[in-house]
């Protein structure tokens, strides 16, 4: 929920043991007694819970990373330079865990007619990751801006969180085209618990951003390629499909037409100046 919206968590190291985490062992009894699903889909099921718990161990350091509850009111070289190395280090941890199931996973022999909950529930991790690498870029996108002065901008490190955005925009893409391909889209989680706010899908927060950077892609660039507008029009058509199970999807929507309509506003303002 913390990586949706955005916001600080409570639950942080200092008030809890991370390390004591779930393992498969722990699971062994639960794997061999099922009479859903066969021993390879119950084995994989297994590894995603697990890797589920592993992955929420590192968006804790994540979300205290780039959103949180104190902010700091100065960029002196110092934290600078660290909040940088952290970025790094946890980018890196990120890409590691991601690899890690991956592979796990690609190794199961799960038959084809079996594969929709391995494939829901692994897919929906990996929209946590992607958020996950987006919020790391848009941080030390922002720590760059506010701790430099134009001139002294690092344009590489710039460019390369550009690009990392945009892979994970597209892979966010690819996996709402998976899960709405197995008829899944309507069982994906729901935030009950929004301040001043009625449920929402949680992927509904997760589909937001990438709508709207594919949306100010178009604006920007003066017009959208192919492969772009493939990924948006599956965004339109996910969110299409959120309408009738979640109110918010509206204000979403909303929001993200009239982001495009100020972004057109500000290049004629900028064509017109002298």
């Amino acid at each position: 929920m913390a990586l949706a919206l955005r916001q600080p968590i409570h639950i942080t190291r200092e008030v809890f043991n991370f390390e004591d985490k779930l393992k498969e062992d722990d699971l062994e009894d639960d794997s061999e007694g099922s009479g859903v699903y066969n021993k390879d889909v119950r084995q994989a099921l297994v590894i995603i819970a697990v890797a589920a718990c592993d992955l929420a161990c590192i968006l804790t350091d994540i979300l205290n990373l780039a959103v949180p509850q104190v902010r700091s009111t100065c960029c002196v070289p110092e934290t600078t330079n660290h909040h940088f190395l952290h970025v790094k280090q946890l980018r890196e941890t990120l890409k590691e865990w991601c690899s890690n199931i991956t592979s796990r996973l690609s190794g199961m022999h799960v038959h084809r007619q079996c594969r929709s909950p391995t494939t829901f529930f692994s897919h929906l991790l990996l929209m946590q990751f992607n958020s996950a690498l987006v919020m790391l870029a848009h941080s030390e996108i922002e720590r760059e801006v506010e701790s430099h002065p134009q001139s002294g901008r690092d344009h590489l490190s710039i460019s390369q969180n550009r690009l990392e955005i945009s892979e994970s925009t597209a892979s966010t893409t690819e996996i709402l085209r998976s899960i709405a391909q197995i008829g899944m889209l309507q069982y994906l989680p729901v935030i009950t618990h929004v301040p001043l706010s009625s449920p929402c899908g949680l992927t509904v927060a997760f589909t937001a951003q990438p709508l709207a950077l594919l949306v100010l892609d178009q604006t920007f660039t003066y017009g959208i390629t192919s492969a772009a507008n493939n990924e948006l029009q599956v965004m339109l058509e996910t969110m299409k499909a959120y309408q009738p199970l979640y109110s918010t999807t509206d204000v979403v929507l909303e929001t993200t037409y009239r982001i495009g309509l100020a972004a057109r506003a500000m290049l004629r303002n900028s064509a017109v100046m002298p």
